[in-house]
């Protein structure tokens, strides 16, 4: 008995393993690429909708590469999206996701005015 639950336990170890689905994001990345650690997707937003569309029901891991991420668009999951998405940061350098506007253009002011 010892002898065929070792292979069984490995079997299911592995098969859950090989059944996560992992997409990448980095700053320096391109949302037209494949989401893999040597071709990231630039956006969460990208990351999202990769996620959504990939085949079977698994949990898809987002990880994002340190850097600050602007969201044009709330980030919404409903329950219509059936499957569980995890979004984890680097852990050396946490990414910032930002709601916020960049403002570009300032002048200074002779009287000193931003």
């Amino acid at each position: 008995m010892k002898k065929f639950l070792f292979p069984i336990l490995l079997l299911a170890f592995c098969s859950n393993a090989l059944a996560q689905q992992h997409l990448y994001v980095s700053t320096t990345g391109d949302d037209s690429s494949a989401g893999t650690v040597s071709a990231p997707l630039k956006t969460v937003m990208a990351a999202i909708e990769k996620g959504k569309a990939l085949p079977g029901q698994d949990t898809v891991y987002v990880h994002i590469a340190s850097g600050t991420y602007f969201l044009d668009l709330p980030i919404t999951l409903t329950g219509e999206d059936s499957r569980p998405m995890v979004f984890e940061g680097d852990a050396s350098d946490m990414p910032v996701l930002s709601g916020g506007y960049r403002i570009g253009g300032w002048e200074v002011t002779p009287e000193g005015w931003w």
